[in-house]
């Protein structure tokens, strides 16, 4: 089997080609993993960041609905103050004008009095 140097060196060769052949392949199986680990972490990394973008502009459209919202309940807000200054004004001068009329009541009561 063995019967020249040429044979043992030629099956150190193989050997040596296999025991290489199994590190290389030991070492790409080991990348290829550690590249699908960094590929899925980046696809979280991806679906979080999407998340948080949803997230951000369903705030945005809420916050933007509810000042609209906000701006249309400060102008009825508005309006209601506004008719219940008139109400008061008005309540006011009516009372105004009634005073005033029960002192011409009263006025003219004494000028008759006083012209009999």
């Amino acid at each position: 089997m063995l019967e020249t140097s040429g044979d043992i060196l030629n099956l150190v060769i193989a050997v040596s080609v296999l025991t290489f052949t199994i590190f290389l392949v030991w070492t790409i199986y080991y990348l290829l993993a550690s590249f699908k680990k960094v590929y899925n972490i980046v696809n979280e990394l991806d679906v979080g960041v999407k998340k948080v973008l949803q997230t951000v502009d369903t705030i945005k459209d809420k916050v933007n609905k509810s000042t609209s919202y906000l701006y249309v309940a400060g102008e009825v807000a508005k309006k209601v103050v506004n008719l219940m200054k008139d109400k008061v004004t008005n309540f006011d001068s009516d009372e105004d004008v009634e005073e005033d009329e029960k002192k011409e009541k009263r006025k003219t009561k004494k000028s008759r009095k006083r012209s009999s």
